[in-house]
């Protein structure tokens, strides 16, 4: 979805009612002139700014989504008046955009997994395929639940992440800061003494020197550098040609890709606890993959109409892990695929937990290594050169 701009109104009726609504490609003024002319009053406009209707939504973002509307249904309210509820409890602009569309959208006719749609990117495919397959089956409130479940997850992670690299963080920038100092203040001071050695400075004070005096000399054009840098790298449209933001996303792409296994074994257990055919869930889960692997879920249905078992099919293209072929032997013998799947799921799941506790390990240390190490040669710098005038002074 792309809109040069989206506007969400509130105004008041004459009966003393509140309507909203969403407005796309206009003004501030035009919109507010346009509801004047209707005869509303109290109008009040919130911008929804483009830089977030152009990325996905955060784990954080979707639980804040979920988690109130599967506590309304579970209560025995519609989904229809659940979000009218979440309207009205004035959450973030992203939010209230979200649930306005939503509503908007049922009131016309349409289904959740098309009204998702038109959201694109906020919502992960696995995100809609999941809703889809619950709203199809009448199981809405069950699929809100293995998605909070999921995303929960994925965010407890998260934020364990950013605890473990808190503090490596913060030693990074004061070492950065130190860095800095030293070329800028502390090594012109010594200048008398690295004169004195001519050509027989150490390498690494030589290179320290040189990025000195290149940083006195251009530091009006370095602070431009830097400045025009990162409105280069922050600037929403701008950071689109940043090779460094391209890369990153590149890198988050890939990253994403390592859950598709389990994303498709999930959607497939839901799909056959849903009574649906195996070919046809098959050809659903597929659309659970990143584009990059797409084409493996796609070759599972083409097997299996080719008349392969489940298991076999997994096993001939080699893509999906082993575990699949292991389990799904006995699960399809016995006639318990959904059961299997739900193995599958719970045993990547552990996998991804060790694997992760496994690299916390490291993390720290790695970075605290390379932090000293960075020090250490910034003193050796420094200093050899006067240790080596004080031993020749002797």
């Amino acid at each position: 979805m792309k809109f040069k701009s989206a506007f969400i109104y509130e105004v008041s009726l004459l009966d003393g009612r509140k309507k909203v609504g969403i407005v796309y490609n206009s003004s501030r003024y035009r919109l507010k002139t346009k509801l004047g002319l209707r005869g509303y009053f109290k109008i009040k406009i919130s911008t929804v700014p483009s830089s977030l209707l152009s990325k996905p939504l955060t784990n954080k973002a979707l639980l804040q989504i979920i988690n109130p509307l599967a506590m309304m249904l579970r209560s025995g309210l519609t989904l229809t008046d659940a979000l009218e509820m979440q309207i009205n409890e004035n959450p973030s602009v992203i939010q209230k955009f979200i649930f306005i569309h939503l509503s908007e959208s049922l009131n016309s006719g349409k289904d959740i997994k098309s009204s998702l749609a038109i959201l694109n990117p906020l919502f992960p495919d696995f995100f809609k395929t999941i809703i889809g397959i619950c709203e199809s089956s009448g199981r809405l409130l069950a699929g809100l639940d293995s998605l909070k479940d999921f995303y929960g997850k994925k965010e407890e992670r998260t934020q364990e992440l950013k605890k473990i690299t808190r503090y490596p963080k913060v030693v990074a920038m004061a070492s950065l800061v130190l860095s800095a100092g030293v070329i800028i203040f502390i090594i012109p001071m010594f200048n008398g003494i690295y004169e004195m050695f001519g050509d027989n400075l150490p390498f690494v004070t030589k290179i320290m020197l040189n990025i000195s005096r290149f940083v006195h000399e251009y530091s009006l054009e370095l602070s431009l550098a830097l400045i025009l840098f990162a409105v280069w790298l922050f600037l929403p449209g701008l950071n689109k040609l940043n090779p460094f933001v391209n890369l990153a996303r590149t890198a988050g792409r890939r990253l994403a890709t390592r859950d598709d296994p389990y994303l498709y074994s999930q959607a497939l257990r839901m799909l056959l606890e849903n009574g649906q055919p195996l070919s046809d869930a098959s050809k659903q889960a597929a659309y659970c993959l990143s584009e990059n692997n797409i084409r493996f879920g796609i070759k599972v249905t083409e097997l299996l109409n080719s008349g392969l078992d489940l298991a076999t099919s997994f096993q001939k293209i080699g893509w999906f892990p082993s575990l699949y072929y292991r389990i799904l032997v006995s699960a399809e013998k016995s006639g318990q695929l959904a059961t299997g799947f739900a193995q599958i799921c719970r045993l990547l799941e552990q996998k991804k937990e060790e694997s992760f506790n496994r690299w916390n390990k490291y993390i720290e240390p790695a970075m605290m290594l390379l932090l000293g190490g960075l020090i250490l040669v910034i003193l050796l710098a420094v200093y050899l050169p006067v240790f080596d005038l004080g031993n020749q002074i002797k």
